[in-house]
């Protein structure tokens, strides 16, 4: 595949998410991109609405709790206190000092880089590195790839049968999981500076 084009019309955006790179070039109307899926939900999706680009995003903790909820720019729930950055164009939400939940930079108008995330869902967990995405469940590592107009960049469980996505894994493992030595294969394989 080539090379994604920057998107410079008010109607496409691209999304890159740990070197992975998704874009959409909307004709007719508004579009909906999802770079991140877990089990059927949502969980970071970006809505191009009348040329402005919309940030929705869920996060979870390890106990399956919902701790932080944006949809279309508007932050509707948070459980606790956070230290959310706005640093020009990068938006830096912690959890606590040096534990980041997602590091995002606007390219305005149209393109998003996310440096670092960890999102978790029904025992699936997933941390994005600025060069490749890392499937902690099952030690997987994925990088470079390139796509446009797909809806959805990565489906971790069960979907939709009919939804497409450029990455799907739909066994994982969950909960009965060796956590441990998955962070150990991580540091082995990345070094000892997590993303999130």
């Amino acid at each position: 595949m080539t090379e994604l084009e920057r998107p410079t019309c008010r109607n496409a955006c691209e999304v890159d998410i740990g070197g992975n790179r998704f874009g959409m070039n909307v004709t007719n109307g508004d579009g909906v991109l999802v770079p991140m899926s877990i089990d059927g939900v949502p969980l970071l999706a970006f809505v191009l609405q009348d040329g402005h680009l919309l940030l929705n995003l869920a996060l979870f903790d390890e106990f399956n709790q919902l701790v932080l909820h944006i949809k279309n720019n508007q932050l509707l729930f948070s459980v606790s206190p956070w230290d959310i950055q706005l640093v020009g164009r990068r938006l830096i939400i912690r959890e606590a000092a040096k534990k980041i939940l997602i590091d995002i930079v606007f390219n305005v108008p149209s393109a998003i880089k996310i440096h670092g995330a960890r999102f978790m869902r029904n025992g699936v967990e997933v941390d994005v590195w600025p060069d490749r995405v890392v499937l902690v469940n099952n030690n997987a590592s994925i990088v470079g790839n390139v796509m446009i107009n797909c809806p959805t960049g990565f489906a971790i469980g069960p979907h939709d049968p009919l939804a497409s996505a450029v990455v799907a894994v739909s066994q994982v493992p969950r909960y009965a999981r060796n956590r441990a030595a998955s962070r150990e294969w991580i540091r082995g394989a990345f070094g000892d500076e997590q993303p999130a």
